[in-house]
Parts: C-alpha cells; structure tokens; sequence
C-alpha cells in the first residue's frame, strides 16, 4: 500500500514538472519602432498591389476606436480592385485589450454588412475579409485583410522586425 501511494506521488510530481516546463518562453517586442515605420517594412515584403493610407475616419463607420490614439497607421489597396487592407497601431499598455476588441469588432462588422455586396462585386476577395486576424505583438496592435500568403508574410515580417533577439 504505502509502494502505491509512494508510486502515486512519484508520477503526480513528474507531471506536474513535466506541464511546467513545458511553458513556451515569452516573446519581448521592442517599443522602439513607429506604426509608419513598421507599415513600409511590411509593404516592401508584400507581393500585391499598391497601398495608400487612410486617416483614422477609416474605420469610424463601423466601430469607434479608443481616444488617444495617434500613432498609427491603416493602409488599404491603391486602386480598389480587391480589400488588401492592414492597420499597425503602436500603444500603450491600457489601449491594447480595448484596440484589439475595437478592431475585431470592425472586421465582424465589416463583413456582416459588407458580404452581400463583395459577393456581387468581387466574390474572391470575401475569404480575405472571413480570414481577417487581429494579433497583438508587445505593444503594437494590427489587422490584415489579406490572402493567406500575405497575410502570413505580413505578420511574419511584424515579429521579425519586433522580435527583441
């Protein structure tokens, strides 16, 4: 009896150690680079069209973005052929949980009212905007309307530029 319990222990400890030390480590993002800075970087990686920016009256139609936001920027496709859209915005720590609802919040919108017209007008594009992501990575809050290739070629360059080695 007292083998068994002693055997019960044994293996409660090591799966206890076991689940702990499997933890990923934590990433730390620099705070260093500005939503302009990062939004070229990620242009440049982009294979698609031209990109132009758009104020922050953008996204005014949909949802309302927390106060205080002034370093951002939202770029979107150059010649309105398809909804090859991203936002980078560089905040504080307070502003994140509420930027991030805001902008997921703006992409359900968006495509709940949107649908039926993109369907009509340019339905290839509508995976674009049901594949939408918001990622927060350190103090930088971003969205991308894109298809999956650059979608992931966006984010990827994102870590890579904020990524503390």
């Amino acid at each position: 009896m007292k083998k068994t319990k002693l055997f019960a222990y044994v293996m409660l400890f090591a799966t206890f150690f076991a689940l702990t030390s499997c933890k990923k480590p934590t990433k730390t993002y620099t705070n260093d680079l500005s939503a302009s800075e990062l939004s070229d970087r990620v242009i440049d990686r982009l294979d698609s069209t031209e990109f132009r920016t758009a104020g922050g009256d953008w996204l005014e139609d949909y949802v309302t973005l927390p106060e205080g936001l002034s370093d951002y920027r939202i770029c979107f496709s150059a010649d309105g052929s398809n909804l090859n859209e991203f936002g980078i915005w560089h905040v504080s720590e307070d502003q994140i949980a509420p930027l991030e609802t805001a902008l997921r919040t703006y992409l359900t919108e968006s495509l709940h009212r949107n649908r039926e017209f993109y369907n009509s007008y340019i339905p290839e594009e509508t995976t674009k905007l049901e594949r939408a992501e918001v990622r927060v990575l350190g103090n930088y809050v971003c969205y991308a309307i894109l298809d999956q290739s650059n979608r992931e070629s966006f984010f990827h360059t994102l870590e890579e530029e904020l990524l503390v080695r």
